[in-house]
């Protein structure tokens, strides 16, 4: 299960604001990420990269790649003089599998301290395939099933389940340190399995899912959405069968490294490694008998973050947390969403807890987007909720946010919209965006928080939707109430009434 924190805990109410930082120097690049905001959701404040190649050379001298080893130095070295600069004070510097690895890493991570002043904490694989796994369960917070994180120079896996981890375990292999494989299929796949079967035994376990994780995965997964022509270029949580993986696969072996980066965008350093990575990862979902993987952006570095957080702020759902802050920072009205949620909640109670954290979300966003220009607010209410850096929630979700916001203030999408939506989104759970998109709009019509505030609710058989009035005010009425209530039905199929209750009566009129 979950060992204690290393260090003490940073915060334990979810909403705290923390500014965090964290250096990962791993065995092909060194990152520096300063995270900012509520701990359980927070903002990338800064986030820079450098593809090093530390761990190059290590299969075949066993030690640092000397080139490698100054790039990432003088990495460092900016990272360290950059903290004081963005005002982070609590830098976590983590080195991974070559430094841990090579017969020099002691004295790099010397060189490191007498350089910058901060001692890179060396993990152990176990702890790398911890930390991972819980950069998942930061992201992914029912995540279900096994965590391989790729790395250059090793992979991690461990199971997750519940909110622990468990079975960590490290392969000292990766696709930066195999070097080159046998030229033959059928040959390289032995070869790999051989590699692969010491530390996993096939058919491990009984999960259907593998979380991938790591610079590896993501141009994997990068590569499968260019084939594909996938609607949504959005990684986390991007979804790849096994058959459509190994489609990824054969193209990755049949092109050539110019084409496959001219057409996904992908670095060239990064591309040299997929043949590699590619078939690596094959053998590893293979052996671990799972049916699909899911992409998780978070990883290692957001692993970290969690390990500092108590179990309340762990808990927290990051979506909600997130959205939440944004209408805090953005909204005309952020007291007024309390009220949106009672409001819409006779049209929602039938919803799974998943789907109400949509909505909840999308409640928190329905006015974040009012000094856009009115002509564009719709694409960019849209957008923006396609775009958003969200953990909690699958592509279906995003989906579902933004069409509800772009019907907050636009009832027929455009074909962009509309396309996008019919092939990530069922028809049932498009028509539900659309109600939701025009209640929240009928409730703008309300001029933000009131006390007590109408309210939405399904009555009769077969059942209508009334807008029920506490009292018989022109606040609550109007050709524009009445207009938007009308939507509201169309987009449901349902007939509508309003009627004022005061007293808990009140006759309806439609």
């Amino acid at each position: 299960m979950n060992e204690p924190s290393r260090t003490a805990v940073l915060a334990d109410d979810p909403e705290s604001p923390i500014r965090f930082g964290v250096v990962d120097i791993g065995s092909n690049s060194v990152r520096f990420v300063v995270f900012d905001g509520p701990c359980r959701a927070p903002d990338v404040f800064f986030n820079e990269k450098v593809m090093c190649g530390l761990g190059a050379d290590l299969r075949r001298t066993g030690r640092l790649s000397a080139v490698g080893s100054e790039r990432a130095l003088s990495a460092v070295e900016r990272f360290a003089a950059l903290a004081g600069q963005l005002g982070v004070e609590d830098v976590e510097v983590v080195a991974t599998a070559a430094v841990r690895e090579a017969v020099d890493g002691a004295a790099f991570v010397e060189d490191v301290h007498a350089r910058t002043g901060w001692r890179p904490r060396v993990v152990t694989g176990e702890e790398e395939a911890r930390l991972a796994a819980l950069g998942v369960l930061f992201g992914i917070p029912g995540a279900r099933g096994w965590v391989v994180d790729m790395g250059g120079a090793s992979i991690e896996v461990a199971r997750v389940e519940d909110g622990h981890v468990f079975d960590r375990r490290s392969l000292p292999i990766g696709p930066l340190s195999l070097g080159e494989l046998p030229r033959k299929a059928a040959e390289r796949t032995a070869y790999l399995r051989g590699l692969v079967d010491g530390t996993l035994r096939r058919g491990h376990g009984a999960y259907d899912t593998a979380y991938i994780v790591g610079g590896s995965a993501r141009a994997i997964a990068r590569v499968d959405m260019v084939r594909r022509d996938y609607p949504l270029p959005v990684l986390h949580h991007y979804v790849l069968g096994r058959d459509e993986f190994e489609r990824t696969r054969e193209l990755v072996s049949g092109c050539g490294a110019a084409e496959l980066r001219a057409r996904t965008g992908i670095s060239a350093a990064r591309i040299a490694l997929l043949p590699n990575a590619v078939d690596l990862m094959s053998v590893l979902l293979d052996t671990l008998a799972v049916e699909r993987c899911v992409v998780s952006s978070f990883g290692l570095r957001e692993g970290t973050l969690f390990d500092r957080l108590g179990d309340e702020a762990r808990r927290a759902e990051p979506l909600v947390i997130a959205t939440r802050e944004i209408a805090r920072r953005q909204a005309r009205f952020p007291a007024a969403v309390r009220g949106l949620l009672d409001f819409v909640e006779g049209l929602v109670a039938d919803l799974d807890e998943e789907r109400r954290h949509w909505v909840t979300a999308a409640c928190h966003l329905y006015d974040v987007n009012w000094r856009e220009h009115p002509d564009v607010r719709h694409e960019v209410a849209f957008d923006s909720a396609m775009r958003a850096n969200f953990g909690g929630i699958g592509h279906e979700g995003r989906v579902f946010i933004a069409l509800a916001l772009y019907h907050r203030y636009k009832k027929r999408p455009g074909r962009r919209h509309h396309e996008l939506a019919a092939a990530l989104l069922d028809q049932d759970t498009r028509r539900r965006a659309r109600v939701l998109g025009r209640a929240m709009r009928l409730w703008a019509s309300f001029g933000g928080a009131a006390d007590p505030a109408p309210r939405l609710v399904l009555e009769g058989d077969p059942p209508r939707i009334e807008l029920v009035l506490p009292e018989d005010d022109p606040r609550w009425t109007g050709e524009v109430v009445r207009a938007r209530l009308r939507s509201v039905g169309d987009a449901a199929g349902l007939d509508v009434a309003l009627r004022v209750d005061a007293r808990g009566g009140g006759s309806p009129s439609t």
